[in-house]
């Protein structure tokens, strides 16, 4: 307990000492091989990926390693892939967590991780399911809503749009999303340029520009989607002045 408060203190140095002191001083299995992982770990966060790989080798050649401990391991490998932008290697890792994962908590962030190393592998059906595996086991609130809106961003045409859309028009209406409203308008305008409708895009994507209160982020790519409409119209006054707010 104490090397995890210091691991999140960001005191990394007195961490990786009180780790090295549980593993040399203590026999017992569990507290051990934790440690071994939280060493990985505090290495990884340091950014000094050659000791923690060095650290990983010797724990899966460790024929001591206990099997309950199996999904840790497989947790810190992910977590050294992924800082280092690794994500093919990731992938098989994370999904094999999933299986080995028994809270509902562990395997609710497990599958939203994985739909994003499938996203970012432009591998949107597969990512679209796993965002959708994700709300049907009821997350909490914000979970939810991201997974929903990633989902529809995943959306690449198809009979399921209908459905998606009427999902995002009902998210409007919950007053727990006003803040995020506009989100939830880049949402639509995104769904309707894929289903080529960009009259109706373009109204989204303005109502998302309007909607914006402190998410300036969004606000930039709202506008930025509207230059690029205009643009691909050759109206490229328009294009210009909607490309001028979003660098401002």
């Amino acid at each position: 307990l104490m090397g995890k408060a210091f691991f999140y203190q960001g005191d990394y140095s007195s961490a990786i000492q009180t780790f090295e002191y549980i593993i040399k001083q203590f026999d017992d299995e569990k507290s051990k091989y934790m440690a071994y992982n939280w060493l990985v770990r505090a290495n990884i966060e340091r950014k000094d990926f050659r000791e923690a790989q060095h650290i990983l080798e010797i724990i899966q050649h460790d024929i001591k390693y206990p099997d309950k401990l199996k999904y840790q391991l497989n947790l810190t490998k992910a977590d050294f892939y992924i800082k280092q932008q690794n994500i093919i290697a990731a992938e098989p890792i994370i999904k094999e967590a999933i299986e080995q994962a028994k809270k509902k908590k562990d395997k609710l962030r497990l599958h939203f991780i994985y739909a994003q190393i499938n996203e970012k592998l432009n591998k949107y059906q597969l990512a679209s399911e796993y965002y959708e595996k994700v709300i049907k086991m009821n997350p909490p609130y914000e979970m939810a809503f991201n997974a929903k809106i990633k989902r529809a961003s995943m959306f690449t045409g198809g009979k399921s749009g209908g459905s998606i859309k009427a999902e995002l028009l009902e998210m409007l209406d919950d007053d727990k999303n006003r803040e995020y409203l506009d989100q939830i308008y880049y949402a639509l305008g995104d769904l309707e340029l894929k289903n080529k409708n960009s009259a109706q895009a373009i109204e989204y994507f303005k109502q998302s520009t309007n909607s914006s209160i402190n998410n300036t982020n969004q606000k930039g790519l709202s506008y930025f989607a509207l230059a690029d409409i205009f643009f691909n119209q050759s109206q490229y006054v328009e294009s210009q002045a909607y490309s001028d707010s979003a660098i401002s």
